[in-house]
């Protein structure tokens, strides 16, 4: 006989947009991104490509190390590569399995108001991630929330009203209908394996981020898993969800939640 049961924990999920001042101030935040992102359109358009910066990946961030060789940051930026290297080659070795991404803590800046991850400012991150990608808008649309994301910390810091100790940013992110079309179609015809921008689509894998805040230095930390997605499903993680007080939206696949006072809030994934 199958018996299952649910552990019921302290933990508890609250949509963000049911608080104005942290939805309002977000959304300022996303209508400001969106707008990056007609502004690089404009110029891919008008062949200004020059001026639209690269995304932050392993292949950038080998030419920071290249170009800081003879500095003091040469140590930090390589160790930030060596980490971006490691976890590549795990979500390949691993991308059948479930995988876990160890606790990496992104530095906080009081100067800049930023947050850096070896050296790497994870806004400017985010900001680089801003441009049109070809008949992707799903992708888009993450990269968006992304940012929304990243900015989250320094809303709730100045709204108050929250013990940071007790809050993190959970995301949970699922496979994008592309990735999946593209490797279903890959597999019907006989096509080579062509990466499908780091998704895993021969299990759907979900991603779950952490994040959590380290109110004595002002960093924050974030840790890392996946799951195949072939059993943790969007109706599964609907499911979750409701169960934990959140009235989801059935057609979002992407959530972003702040955890213990948790927000959750669709990120962008929509299912077709």
């Amino acid at each position: 006989m199958a018996v299952s049961a649910e552990i019921s924990t302290a933990q508890q999920y609250l949509s963000a947009d049911s608080i104005a001042e942290l939805a309002q101030s977000r959304d300022i935040v996303r209508q400001e991104a969106w707008a990056m992102v007609a502004y690089r359109d404009m110029q891919l358009a008008n062949g200004q490509e020059m001026f639209v910066p690269l995304a932050v990946d392993a292949v950038s961030t080998a030419e920071r190390v290249l170009q800081a060789e003879p500095t003091e940051f040469y140590q930090e930026y390589l160790a930030g590569l060596q980490l971006d290297c490691l976890r590549l080659v795990a979500e390949w070795y691993r991308k059948k399995r479930p995988e876990y991404f160890p606790t990496s803590r992104h530095f906080f800046d009081a100067e800049t108001g930023d947050f850096y991850s070896h050296g790497l400012s994870i806004r400017q991150m985010t900001e680089n991630a801003l441009r049109p990608i070809n008949d992707d808008p799903e992708e888009v649309a993450r990269r968006v929330n992304e940012r929304v994301e990243n900015e989250t910390p320094h809303i709730l810091k100045k709204i108050g009203g929250f013990a940071l100790e007790q809050v993190g940013i959970r995301t949970i992110s699922e496979c994008t209908d592309k990735a999946i079309q593209d490797y279903q179609e890959d597999i019907k015809v006989g096509n080579p394996h062509r990466g499908y921008s780091g998704y895993v689509p021969e299990i759907e894998k979900v991603m779950v981020r952490d994040m959590r805040f380290d109110t004595v230095t002002g960093d924050r930390l974030e840790e890392q898993i996946g799951l195949p997605g072939s059993y943790i499903n969007h109706f599964v993680i609907q499911e979750a969800l409701r169960r934990r007080g959140v009235s989801s939206m059935a057609n979002f696949q992407a959530w972003s939640c702040l955890t213990n006072n948790l927000w959750a809030r669709p990120q962008c994934r929509w299912k077709k």
